[in-house]
């Protein structure tokens, strides 16, 4: 279904909670009932002092402490595509049930629960838990080649394709999801400042 036809959220219906990545990460370690994407096995899942560990699609990922940092924090400025290769991520990876991210240039949504930080903003439409469109945007000023990367309680979800466009780039996605209570749902784009988070909640 396109972005165009989705019936934006009456105010009262939103449950969003504007909240920064930091704060994020904190609020759901409160959470003790909280579901995580089973490991597979064999996966490594443990560092030492020198490496780390980046969560992709359910996988723990053991990369040097330091490229670890760097994604983790949310600032993806300067990490090349080969950085995050190492991680696991790469642009198009759909959501785990092969939801596509939609790419397309300008016609943001600001009717919805949404957050900006840096050159990202994240704009989140649903009621309650359930979410029907994600959607992300950045300003693209230089024209690098970029693309947005959508995250669950700190974990890689989805990747859209790369965009080589300068200006407004605005992608979406529809998960027709519920989510969990106090899910943090978070995006960044390569290269680019800023990881802004929505909080779901009941």
């Amino acid at each position: 279904m396109a972005l165009a036809q989705v019936r934006p959220p009456d105010k009262k219906e939103m449950e969003f909670v504007k909240i920064s990545r930091k704060a994020a990460v904190m609020t759901i370690a409160a959470f003790v009932g909280l579901t995580v994407p089973a490991v597979p096995a064999g996966a490594a899942t443990s560092a030492s002092a020198t490496t780390g560990i980046v969560n992709v699609q359910g996988t723990k990922h053991v990369v040097p402490a330091s490229l670890a940092h760097r994604i983790n924090s949310g600032d993806w400025r300067g990490l090349s595509t080969a950085d995050l290769a190492r991680a696991g991520i790469h642009p198009n990876m759909p959501f785990p049930d092969g939801t596509k991210i939609q790419v397309r240039t300008g016609g943001v949504h600001t009717d919805a629960g949404s957050n900006c930080v840096g050159s990202v903003c994240t704009y989140v439409f649903g009621n309650g838990l359930y979410v029907s469109n994600w959607d992300t945007s950045a300003m693209n000023a230089n024209g690098a080649c970029t693309y947005a990367v959508y995250m669950v309680a700190g974990s890689v979800v989805a990747t859209s394709n790369t965009v080589c466009t300068a200006g407004q780039l605005y992608v979406y996605a529809n998960p027709y999801h519920d989510f969990g209570n106090y899910a943090a749902l978070c995006n960044a784009w390569t290269y680019l400042p800023g990881e802004p988070c929505e909080i779901v909640h009941s």
